[in-house]
């Protein structure tokens, strides 16, 4: 495989896990609920 396909695809995996932290963080903070009960309410 290319170097920068595999670039791509780990820096496309880095960012949207990025978003999902700070998503998960916000809600933390402004609804004061654990991880754990976030993932309960999907």
């Amino acid at each position: 495989m290319k170097t920068g396909f595999l670039y791509s695809i780990g820096t496309g995996l880095a960012t949207v896990a990025g978003l999902i932290v700070s998503v998960a963080s916000v809600l933390y903070i402004y609804q004061g609920d654990t991880p754990k009960e976030l993932l309960e309410k999907k």
